[in-house]
């Protein structure tokens, strides 16, 4: 169940995402648009994707292509629970670092799945400190890592827009 719940927290995510950038992904030949999600929550239990299907006239209308949890290792766990307690040049170091994983993790899944269409991946990245009511937050994962790792464009920092 807690995978189900998460993977509509992706599409809810992909879904808001559109809204507000779907002319930039458009393209005037394909009537789909294929995106890659990435979810890990403050839970540690592990990094959540989803491979998504949105018909671009209508993007309420979804195809979940393929999903997976990725269980987070001990050292994974450690380090995502103590990041907010890094100095800054640190917690650069760790996002960039947890990019490499994301980056890794995310080519595998479309090397399993034999992915032939990806327009992006959306990655929420992962929350290490978040004080709305200042609004704070922090979410590493270098967006730009990931995108070298998989060669696809990657958008990210979607809970600043929140805060």
């Amino acid at each position: 169940m807690h995978l189900l719940h998460r993977v509509i927290e992706l599409i809810v995510l992909l879904d808001l995402y559109f809204q507000y950038t779907f002319h930039i992904f458009m393209d005037m030949n394909n009537t789909y648009i294929y995106a890659i999600g990435l979810m890990s929550g403050t839970s540690l239990d592990g990094l959540d994707i989803i491979y998504v299907r949105f018909d671009e006239k209508n993007l309420s209308n979804f195809k979940i292509l393929a999903a997976k949890a990725v269980p987070y290792t001990t050292y994974w766990r450690e380090q995502l629970k103590n990041g907010m307690y890094l100095p800054p040049e640190e917690i650069e170091k760790l996002s960039t670092e947890y990019g490499v994983y994301l980056g890794i993790e995310t080519r595998k899944f479309i090397e399993k799945n034999k992915m032939m269409a990806l327009d992006f991946i959306a990655s929420h990245g992962h929350t290490i400190f978040h004080q709305p009511e200042r609004s704070i937050t922090l979410q590493i994962g270098d967006g730009q890592t990931i995108a070298n790792y998989t060669n696809c464009k990657v958008v990210c920092d979607f809970r600043t827009q929140d805060v």
